[in-house]
């Protein structure tokens, strides 16, 4: 049974999202942009001084907003959460990756047009949809960026044509107000890749990472754009979509053990071919 959204007795509470019904271990009312459940990072852990960026990279990125579609293709990966509980008071990193083949032109759009997250509990189905993104892939690009704007819960990422390898596509950070089981199974992402230039494949693969801080707006987690040491202002050898202003306090649960496993483990790889 999938239950409408904003009806849930699920214990978690996205930012800006609700999921609610009190006799479940449920979330409670959706953290409002001046309210949060733990403290927010009052300052980010000291990063790597940034590479020099793509020349205005904020107007750069409104060059892009005018889309025109040429394909269309859904997607989904189900795996599970490991056995660790997932303490009350904590936040769920949800995060996903995608490797982009296919590209020719000069610049290419990739949008995560809808996606969600759907996971059981005792029966019943709960469902968080996810921010949609927006993949910037142009010669006009020097060092990738990763932007997520508030209040129309976007993430708008720049990349260099000449970058291969995994690039962040979206993620959502969870408030969990009274807990969760560890061995959620199954847990399935469903997603909708389009592109405004077709014949393109997507390789792409989800986490899931605990910590016991957060923030109100995820564009304050400092989330790396690509893998890598090089290309983004963050030159360390973090996976792409690790929070890097949040990262010390990471923990284990979901699909993460703590230490330096900052995403959590990667479930399987699909590929979908937008033709």
């Amino acid at each position: 049974m999938k239950l409408a959204f904003g009806l849930l007795p699920l214990s978690v509470i996205a930012v800006a999202t609700t999921l609610t019904r009190s006799e479940e271990p449920s979330v409670s009312t959706p953290v409002a942009p001046a309210t949060v459940v733990a403290a927010p990072v009052a300052e980010a852990p000291a990063v790597a001084t940034p590479v020099a960026s793509s020349p205005s990279s904020s107007l750069l990125a409104t060059q892009f907003f005018g889309f025109d579609e040429c394909c269309r293709v859904s997607d989904s990966i189900t795996s599970n959460f490991n056995g660790t509980k997932i303490p009350a008071g904590s936040y769920l990193w949800l995060n996903a990756v995608v490797n982009i083949t296919g590209i020719t032109d000069t610049t290419t759009i990739v949008k995560l047009c809808d996606g969600d997250v759907v996971c059981n509990i005792g029966g019943d189905d709960y469902y968080v949809e996810l921010p949609k993104a927006r993949i910037v892939v142009s010669e006009l690009v020097n060092t990738a960026t990763t932007e997520f704007d508030c209040d129309k819960r976007i993430w708008t990422t720049l990349v260099p044509k000449g970058y291969t390898g995994n690039v962040f596509l979206t993620g959502a950070l969870l408030s969990i107000k009274k807990g969760l089981p560890g061995g959620l199974n199954p847990v399935t992402w469903d997603v909708t890749f389009c592109s405004d230039h077709c014949g393109l494949s997507f390789q792409w693969k989800w986490a899931a990472a605990v910590y016991d801080c957060g923030t109100d707006c995820e564009d304050d987690l400092g989330v790396k754009p690509v893998d890598g040491d090089k290309f983004s202002q963050f030159q360390n050898s973090d996976h792409a979509g690790t929070p890097e202003y949040i990262k010390d306090c990471v923990i284990g649960g979901a699909r993460g053990g703590g230490g330096s496993n900052y995403t959590g483990s990667y479930s399987g790889t699909s590929t979908a071919k937008c033709e």
